[in-house]
């Protein structure tokens, strides 16, 4: 079956909450040493559960900050500073746009969360040990498999849409199941989506050639290191079948000492669990 026609591409748009487009402007905001407060309070104010996220993101002791003293968004703008606001808007806008179960993959919920959260975690900290830039790594990682809800909704109303269908397979790869049973992959549908919502193509690439680094046209170094981000987060999800499945490129990563891994799992599930700590009851998270 076809499911990336125009109407359903709309249907699919149409139904999908805001959030993430504030993303790829929020990024532009974080790069350029000219922007302030006002510039990031304007697109924030756009969703008014993403602000009350914000407000009470930043009442946490997570953040360090002074709790009930901050009792306005821009006071929490300021406390916070742009890197964790715009760390806060993404994790909102993943969990707003993953907001049931996944089961044509098996997912709960919760499940497609930490997987994301954890690829965001593992892409920042690979970004910082190639010196690679760390908010496009994180938010390659982050919506990496942003497909898999947009690819699901696509095929909520078929017969099979409520069992899982795609599965690592040392067979048959997840993009050429997905084609069997779709006509589309994740990958072809989260490009589409992202262009659609200007994202740049240093984050829609690799995301688009995640399964395929080496023919990526531009940024193929960011996409090899998505695919050791992945395995790196099966790994610290414990999912080591699916980790067998991703092979990931090592020649890439010849430059970090072996011994590095094992440190980074730990240090990864260490951060992850802090996370989920620190946003409960926020919005942030899907649970």
């Amino acid at each position: 079956m076809e499911l990336l026609s125009p109407k359903n591409l709309e249907l699919l748009l149409r139904d999908l909450p805001p959030t993430p487009a504030v993303l790829p402007r929020l990024m532009a905001l974080l790069s350029d040493a000219g922007s302030d407060s006002n510039d990031v309070l304007e697109l924030v104010n756009l969703d008014a559960g993403l602000a009350a996220a914000i407000l009470r993101a930043s009442r946490s002791a997570f953040y360090g900050t002074r709790g009930a003293a901050v009792d306005s968004i821009d006071s929490a703008v300021a406390e916070l500073g742009f890197k964790e606001v715009y760390r806060l808007v993404s994790l909102y806008a993943l969990a707003q746009t993953a907001r049931t179960a996944l089961p044509l993959y098996g997912l709960s919920a919760d499940g497609f969360w930490r997987k994301s959260v954890t690829c965001a975690l593992a892409m920042e900290t690979l970004c910082g040990e190639s010196g690679a830039p760390g908010a496009a790594g994180y938010t390659i990682g982050l919506l990496h498999a942003l497909g898999e809800v947009l690819l699901t909704r696509l095929a909520r109303h078929a017969p099979e849409a409520g069992r899982p269908l795609f599965v690592p397979s040392a067979t048959e790869s997840l993009p050429d199941q997905e084609r069997r049973w779709a006509g589309v992959t994740q990958t072809e549908v989260a490009a589409v989506v992202m262009r659609r919502w200007r994202f740049p193509e240093a984050v829609v690439e690799p995301i688009e050639f995640q399964f395929v680094p080496h023919i990526a046209p531009e940024h193929s170094q960011m996409a090899l290191r998505l695919r050791l981000g992945k395995w790196l987060t099966h790994l610290v999800l414990g999912d080591e079948a699916t980790a067998r499945a991703v092979n990931p490129e090592f020649h890439f990563a010849i430059s970090i000492p072996g011994n590095s891994f094992a440190r980074m799992v730990e240090d990864l599930r260490g951060r992850l669990a802090q996370a989920a700590g620190a946003l409960q009851g926020t919005g942030c998270t899907a649970a």
